[in-house]
């Protein structure tokens, strides 16, 4: 899960961004996929980030 929210953020940041800042965004490919890429909300919003500090960047059960 923490890929997925890495390459949707990154997908968003470095791609969706600068074409939504030049006004290229609409009509093009990209804006079907922006679309689906913000539901990456969602599963941030809902996921235990609290589990995942203490599991994976600390290392402890």
């Amino acid at each position: 899960m923490l890929f997925m929210f890495l390459y949707k953020g990154l997908w968003l940041g470095f791609v969706a961004y600068p074409l939504w800042k030049n006004g290229e965004l609409a009509g093009s490919e990209a804006e079907d996929w922006v679309q689906i890429f913000m539901l990456i909300v969602i599963p941030i919003i809902f996921t235990p980030w609290k589990y995942v500090f203490k599991t994976y960047v600390l290392g402890k059960d």
